[in-house]
């Protein structure tokens, strides 16, 4: 499950790829989106909040990411002609700017405001997940067994850590001074990203699929 920024919301992808909103507050569950085929391969990697947490992005299969407003349930697309899966998304500065990463190992940072987008990163292996560091230019992803930190606006990149297996997921703290990541393998990793420091802190015998 995705939590939203104000702590007030979770949202999820359900069985049948509905996605679910849970109300944390009264405990309420309501059907935000109903099922449909694109979503049946969605993940929690693939829905994020905006930092108003007043809507909802979800990246399809199709390449078509939705943009869905909690109170009304209105929709807008972003559109592109790849129809590559959408395999991570989260939003950068503001509520105008999303950032999503595709099975094909391609980053777009998308304007919200013009609906345009630009290619800033390409890796060889899918971006499975992709957060955004508050109040810098940075966003950390993975790929593969790597978790890389990339400057948007120098246009550098370099490898944060590596896990001994594909890394399942990734959570920044509050504060944005640590990562913690999870391999397939049941491995959990916490990163003090300033210093670059990891040090391993739980090993279980199964996959982990996400961190929140």
């Amino acid at each position: 499950a995705v939590i939203s920024p104000d702590r007030s919301l979770l949202a999820f992808v359900g069985l049948l790829g509905e996605i679910k909103l849970y109300n944390i507050s009264d405990s309420s569950l309501t059907t935000l989106r109903n099922s449909k085929e694109e979503y049946f391969s969605a993940s929690d990697a693939a829905i994020s909040f905006s930092p108003d947490s007043k809507s909802i992005a979800v990246g399809l299969k199709n390449g078509r990411i939705e943009l869905i407003d909690i109170e009304t349930g209105d929709i807008a697309t972003l559109d592109r002609d790849h129809k590559n899966r959408v395999s991570s998304i989260t939003y950068g500065k503001g509520n105008f700017e999303i950032y999503a990463g595709y099975e094909t190992g391609e980053i777009l940072l998308w304007n919200l405001l013009t609906k345009k987008h630009q290619l800033i990163v390409t890796e060889n292996d899918e971006i499975s997940n992709i957060s955004y560091l508050n109040s810098s230019s940075n966003i950390i992803y993975s790929s593969s067994n790597k978790v890389v930190i990339y400057d948007v606006f120098s246009k550098s990149k370099k490898n944060l850590l590596e896990h001994s297996s594909s890394v399942s997921g990734i959570a920044l703290s509050p504060c944005n001074s640590f990562l913690l990541s999870a391999s397939e393998k049941g491995e959990i990793k916490r990163t003090h990203i300033p210093t670059k420091t990891t040090e391993t802190i739980l090993w279980q015998r199964f996959r982990i699929n996400s961190l929140s």
